[in-house]
């Protein structure tokens, strides 16, 4: 586990110096959180200014990059960001042993630093794996959210620099 969490700090810091846009680089990390925790998708969904909607960020699944936007009303992942709480939904079983090992769980992750900054929402297909991202879930979040800080802080220093020299 802990080569895990070296393996984490190590990706996110070369993830962040890359010369991408941002949009590329939360499509790159959450690939990156999928493959390493073993999850089947992995989404990263981050707060506007305001706090009034959720920005998807970037995710796992081959889609077209575009914004799309949730308003923090009710749902799940409303309520995870919110509430500031880990929220995980697994499917129901019959509990027989052998289907144990292979249930579908969804995992909402409140990613906060001094400040909530978003959620991060990953799919698990192996118990297992579940198991082992519940074990390093704050180190997972608190990577993830200096990740998110540093890019915002690259993009109002982007801003700045474009504005002064206009």
């Amino acid at each position: 586990i802990r080569h895990r969490e070296i393996g984490l700090r190590t990706a996110v810091s070369e993830i962040s110096d890359r010369q991408s846009s941002f949009q590329e680089k939360f499509f790159l990390l959450s690939g990156f959180l999928a493959n390493l925790l073993g999850a089947e998708t992995a989404q990263i969904y981050l707060s506007t200014h305001e706090g009034d909607w959720l920005l998807l960020g970037g995710t796992s699944q081959d889609l077209t990059p575009k914004t799309q936007k949730i308003r923090i009303e009710k749902g799940v992942l409303s309520r995870c960001f919110v509430d500031q709480k880990p929220i995980i939904l697994k499917e129901s079983t019959d509990d027989k042993p052998e289907n144990l090992e292979e249930v579908t769980s969804f995992v909402y992750y409140p990613i906060q630093l001094n400040k909530p900054l978003g959620v991060f929402v990953v799919e698990f297909s192996e118990r297992c794996k579940l198991e082992e991202f519940l074990f390093t879930r704050d180190t997972v979040g608190m990577e993830i959210g200096r990740f998110i800080a540093a890019e915002i802080r690259e993009q109002k220093m982007k801003q700045e620099l474009a504005s002064m020299n206009k």
